[in-house]
């Protein structure tokens, strides 16, 4: 066999890989999603996305790691022996510059994928393992075209649904993501088959990877969870992070009102894996309190004349399982919010903050697999005003217990092994539209599996465990510079940020 076909052989298995990733990510959903003010979720669920590397064991090349993304929707609290779904569920594959470049070499314009396995793994549910594949997935004609970004969607068409499952009786389920198993077969332009069928298959995330973490509450329960035509948007993340939203109804005492139900949605963003020691944020968080109509309706007959309110939000505890501090008051440093109306018949929305986002933390893992937070108490105090703005009354305080379940903010893995360190990065500024190159330098480089700027991947070579040459992608602003590892990517730090010019 000459050395001109064994170069061929390789690159169309690699691109096999691809296409294989492409489909089989579509499985897989995690515990996050868009902010508040772009999309409602109803109580009670979780919807989110995630970008993370997957290995595959490739023929002839071996084990090979790609970036997926995956969006899903699932429950926040389950009852006893309830079943429950994950909804709306689909992903996509980036593929990088020079794999989709190398397709035309061998001829190779389109491929075709079998999915026949996606493993979903439960602990304190069952079934233990799910195929979410109930029937072969079959994705055909996947355009390959040099020079032209490719993210492969999957499915091409709609949305999946993974279940049933049946929850335990008590604590909490775990969903994780599992192996993988497809037939890719590779064409030309007329439609022949230039490799393939090759049977692929794609490891378990180690780290595990958390998909979901539902808490078991006796007084909840019912029929089948599942939240069918849920919106789940997927939006840009950095490589090795997931971003997630949560609804949940709250229990509140209001003076002069007594207990009321309020409803709460918060999102979040922080890395899929965290490296034991180094300290971790929440970022791009928001949240919002969302009054029902029918307590709308009960403020202004109780207070006439009141159309709108203002307050403040002072409380807004995260407890944290296996990470220090314990429980974190995200508004100790309160937030207030301006004037809001109150129509009648209609609900009313308080965005926290009112405008932008917050980072949050730090929290620092403990020496645990895994480190788990829950929603909290939260409160404040608000005030009834008139048309003119005027005040009506006095001003209203409100306290609200943790909600039910508990919610389950996060359950991630604490990672043991090395982690990249970025010491600096040469140049460090370059033209909004990308495409130089810089050399970043630090430690741990050996294994990388993405360089992060801000929230868009370049791609990147390694020349020692010190050294790394990445193509700048397209951004603007100054953004942090990251090297995912495969125990979790590199800290935040001043020297490892890159400023956009123009």
């Amino acid at each position: 066999m000459s050395h001109a076909l064994n170069v061929r052989q390789r690159l169309a298995v690699l691109m096999a890989a691809i296409t294989l990733l492409a489909v089989a990510c579509s499985g897989a959903t995690v515990p996050a999603g868009p902010p508040p003010d772009t999309v409602r979720i109803p109580t009670g669920s979780q919807i989110g996305t995630g970008r993370i590397p997957m290995t595959c064991d490739v023929p002839i090349l071996g084990p090979q790691t790609f970036l997926a993304s995956a969006t899903g929707a699932v429950a926040t609290v389950l009852g006893p022996g309830q079943q429950f779904f994950i909804t709306e569920v689909h992903g996509s594959l980036e593929i990088s510059d020079w794999l989709r470049d190398a397709a035309p070499l061998l001829g190779i314009t389109q491929a075709d994928a079998r999915v026949t396995d996606i493993g979903i793994h439960t602990t304190n549910a069952t079934p233990a393992v799910l195929n979410a594949v109930q029937e072969p997935l079959v994705v055909d004609d996947i355009p390959v075209t040099p020079g032209v970004p490719l993210v492969v969607p999957a499915p091409r068409d709609g949305n999946l649904t993974v279940g049933p499952f049946t929850a335990g009786q008590g604590g909490a389920v775990e969903l994780t993501l599992g192996t993988a198993a497809a037939e890719i077969t590779l064409q030309n332009a007329d439609g022949a088959t230039v490799l393939g069928p090759l049977n692929v298959t794609c490891r378990a995330p180690d780290p595990p990877l958390v998909i979901a973490a539902i808490s078991i509450n006796p007084a909840a329960g019912g029929p089948p969870s599942r939240f069918d035509g849920v919106d789940t948007p997927t939006f840009g993340l950095a490589a090795g992070n997931v971003e997630g939203s949560l609804s949940a109804p709250l229990s509140c005492t209001v003076s002069g009102l007594g207990t009321v139900r309020l409803d709460a949605i918060l999102t979040g963003e922080l890395p899929a894996v965290l490296p034991q020691g180094q300290e971790y944020r929440l970022r791009q968080v928001s949240g919002a309190i969302i009054i029902p109509a029918g307590l709308v309706d009960a403020m202004r007959a109780a207070f006439p004349g009141a159309t709108q309110l203002s307050g403040v939000i002072d409380r807004l505890d995260i407890r944290a399982e296996n990470a220090t501090p314990a429980t974190l008051n995200v508004a100790a440093s309160p937030f207030a919010f301006p004037s809001v109306a109150l129509a009648p018949g209609r609900e009313t929305i308080i965005r926290i903050p009112a405008s932008g986002r917050l980072t949050v933390g730090p929290w620092t893992p403990g020496g645990g697999a895994a480190t788990t937070m829950t929603w909290g108490a939260s409160g404040g105090s608000v005030q009834l005003r008139n048309s003119s703005g005027g005040a009506v009354g006095d001003p209203l305080t409100i306290a609200c217990q943790a909600p039910v379940g508990p919610v389950i903010l996060l359950r991630q893995a604490i990672s043991t092994g090395t982690v990249p360190q970025v010491t600096a990065i040469t140049p460090s500024s370059g033209p909004a539209a990308g495409g130089g190159s810089v050399t970043i330098t630090g430690t741990g480089f050996t294994g990388a599996v993405a360089v992060n700027f801000g929230a868009g991947t370049g791609s990147f070579s390694v020349g020692s465990d010190t050294s790394i040459t990445a193509n700048v992608p397209r951004g603007t602003g100054t953004v942090d510079v990251s090297v995912l590892g495969p125990n979790g990517p590199s800290a935040r730090t001043p020297a490892a940020r890159y400023t956009y010019t123009g």
